[in-house]
């Protein structure tokens, strides 16, 4: 939705943002703090590259 707004596609959004978190001078605490966010997610058992391929 908004790429949408912004007449842009999600892909060169994600792009942009990547971009700029990897130029931060505070990528790495950033990046700490995002996976501490992610520390509740678990997985029962490894995911096959088919399945992490799989769009």
């Amino acid at each position: 939705m908004k790429a949408q707004k912004l007449n842009s596609s999600l892909n060169k959004l994600f792009r942009n943002w990547l971009e700029g978190f990897v130029n931060s001078e505070k990528s790495e605490e950033e990046f700490e703090e995002i996976m501490a966010k992610l520390d509740y997610v678990k997985f029962d058992r490894k995911f096959s590259r088919e399945e992490m391929n799989e769009r």
